[in-house]
């Protein structure tokens, strides 16, 4: 069923007792005026929450001609020797939330709107491959270099920026709903056990939503950390990184 913005808008009014609109981008009442304002940056803050299987992107990125090349961190103490970032690239403008990036082993960072790595610039006719984890079942499917050798591109999996709500999962609809009737409590209802009800009412809709989200996922492959090091020991460290518990 298509749902609209003024929908929406009009299921988080209809909760903290205020009458429904005609259009969200046309309100004349001061009052419930105060869910337009409320939208946009409720709707990107849900986004940014879960990974969302419908806002789900890829894209190869462009390298910056400026960047600071040889700009080395030390991300984790634990580790031996620095990462050296010796390139930038633009994030694509609907960005919202990164998901994961290719090449799989490169280190690194989101600054600004800039991702860093230590990845090498492949040519821009290379295949976007290798956002699976290391080690991970279905390497044998994957093509076996792009059409540039041994160097693949670097791109990104990501939450985008969805404004059309004929886009937006019927479970994300229902949690927007609900954070716009929790924030309006402020300033339409201030009965403080309704926010409190509507405070729950939305996490428990958000966890459903979001383990449904992961239901549609290959399972992610967990590798051995420093914690897992410490808690059991380097006994079998010539495997350390190959599994958990390797």
């Amino acid at each position: 069923m298509a749902v609209s913005d003024t929908e929406i808008a009009n299921r988080a009014l209809v909760r903290v007792g205020a009458a429904r609109i005609q259009d969200i981008n046309n309100i004349q009442d001061s009052k419930t005026a105060t869910v337009a304002t409320l939208y946009p940056e409720a709707r990107d803050a849900l986004l940014r929450r879960c990974r969302w299987n419908f806002a789900r992107r890829f894209a190869s990125l462009n390298q910056l001609a400026a960047a600071p090349l040889g700009l080395a961190l030390m991300p984790d103490p634990e580790y031996a020797g620095d990462v050296v970032y010796t390139g930038a690239y633009a994030l694509p403008n609907d960005y919202l939330r990164l998901s994961d990036v290719s090449p799989r082993d490169a280190h690194w960072r989101v600054v600004g709107q800039a991702l860093y790595t230590d990845a090498p610039a492949p040519a821009s006719t290379a295949v976007l491959i290798g956002l699976q984890p290391p080690g991970a079942d279905g390497a044998d499917n994957m093509p076996a270099q792009g059409s540039t050798g041994s160097v693949v591109p670097n791109g990104i999996e990501y939450i985008a920026q969805i404004t059309d709500p004929n886009q937006f999962d019927p479970l994300f609809s229902r949690c927007l709903s609900l954070q716009l009737a929790y924030e309006l409590t402020f300033s339409v209802n201030a009965s403080e056990s309704l926010r409190q009800a509507l405070r729950q009412e939305w996490k428990e809709a958000f966890d459903e939503a979001r383990a449904i989200a992961g239901m549609e996922q290959w399972p992610e492959q967990l590798f051995n950390t420093v914690m897992v090091d410490v808690r059991y020991g380097y006994a079998n460290s010539a495997g350390a990184g190959s599994g958990l518990f390797a």
